[in-house]
């Protein structure tokens, strides 16, 4: 939660000039004058801000690209119509990205811990087995070497 309350703090907002832009290019694609842009390293819009401008445009933005880089690329996938894609986002799509992006990362974050536990009590379950685990061991062993019960 740190590393977006910076990235929404320490980044300026566009203006609505640059949405005016978009809303014109869009409005270009629709008419059919507009080309289909490729571009491979394009900023995306989150929460009217700018992120992952060709490179980090502060730290807060280089944190945030190094916690939710993912979730907000597939955020930005999602929500951005497929007709635009080449197209930046508009006012409304960057906040529906920024939220997307933040309930994403957060959750993968909240769960990576929990993995990280469970990981670690599996190696150490694996490592050094309980008095359960020989125990348990012993009856499979005790059951195997029992000899079969002839069929009548």
């Amino acid at each position: 939660m740190l590393v977006w309350a910076s990235f929404l703090t320490f980044n300026p907002r566009l203006d609505d000039a640059e949405f005016s832009r978009i809303e014109r290019q869009r409005l270009q694609r629709d008419t059919g004058l507009g080309g289909l842009d490729l571009v491979t390293d394009q900023p995306i819009v989150v929460a009217a801000r700018w992120h992952g401008t060709f490179g980090a445009v502060n730290f807060a933005d280089w944190l945030l690209g190094v916690f939710a880089a993912p979730a907000i690329s597939f955020a930005d996938a999602i929500v951005v119509p497929p007709r635009y894609s080449g197209t930046d986002a508009t006012k409304r799509e960057s906040y529906v990205i920024a939220v997307t992006g933040f309930v994403l990362s957060t959750g993968f974050w909240v769960s990576f811990g929990d993995a990280v536990t469970a990981l670690r009590s599996y190696t150490d379950d694996v490592r050094q087995p309980s008095v359960w685990n020989w125990l348990n061991l012993v009856s499979v062993a005790a059951w195997l070497s029992q000899p079969p019960v002839p069929s009548p």
